[in-house]
């Protein structure tokens, strides 16, 4: 983390995490560049914290069986084409270790 080498078509200050549409390695880079700005820039901090703390309970709760509420139409979505790019990524990785 993060990815190695950088994908060079991503500048430091692209953090469009979002685009699902993207190779696995720069969506990858971007969460990266994203997280960087979370942590230096003053104004994020707040907000770095608080999706540390959601995450934190969502998987607490996940845990201990409580029952989570529905994912929008958009974020299944955005999943399941983010799962895409990871299943393209793997068969890539596969590819090249032969």
């Amino acid at each position: 983390w993060p990815p190695q080498p950088a994908p060079p078509d991503v500048g430091a200050d692209d953090c469009s995490y979002e685009d699902t549409t993207a190779p696995l390695p720069k969506i990858a880079q971007r969460v990266h560049n994203d997280e960087a700005r979370r942590q230096c820039e003053e104004s994020l901090k707040a907000a770095l914290k608080r999706a540390a703390t959601a995450s934190f309970l969502v998987d607490f709760a996940a845990e201990v069986g409580v029952a989570l509420p529905a994912l929008s139409t958009s974020h299944q979505e955005m999943l399941q084409e983010f799962m895409a790019r990871v299943e393209e990524w793997g068969r890539l990785q596969q590819q090249q270790q032969r």
